[in-house]
């Protein structure tokens, strides 16, 4: 049988004072799960293709052009944009542009650890 230690916490507040705060101090949250706050991402900064993320595009069209593909995009706020491989975007890249679809290389940041990367396939019809 384990021996069992008993210890006497008390905590004291001032009414004057109001509810406890925590102080960070440049320490996470303990009572945060760590990573929950990579869910809340700020907006992208930037214009253009710069200022999106590869979820909020739609895949509307490949335009074959003298210089390559283009793929066509249309944005959440009804806007169309072009773009070629090598495009840079808030959370990736398009890695290529082809006649069946495009493909992406999606950065991922997990707020604890390195940056992971993965691709994405948009095909045009899906």
């Amino acid at each position: 049988m384990l021996p069992m230690l008993l210890l006497d916490v008390s905590l004291t507040l001032d009414a004057e004072d109001g509810p406890p705060t925590y102080r960070p101090g440049g320490r996470r949250d303990p009572f945060l799960r760590p990573g929950a706050f990579a869910q809340f991402v700020t907006a992208c900064p930037g214009e253009g293709l710069e200022g999106l993320r590869i979820q909020e595009l739609a895949l509307r069209g490949v335009v074959r052009t003298s210089e390559g593909a283009l793929a066509m995009f249309a944005a959440p706020d009804g806007r169309s944009h072009f773009a070629r491989a090598g495009a840079r975007l808030c959370d990736g890249t398009l890695l290529s542009v082809h006649l069946g679809g495009v493909t992406f290389e999606q950065e991922i940041d997990p707020g604890l650890g390195p940056v992971q990367k993965r691709e994405v396939v948009r095909p045009l019809h899906p």
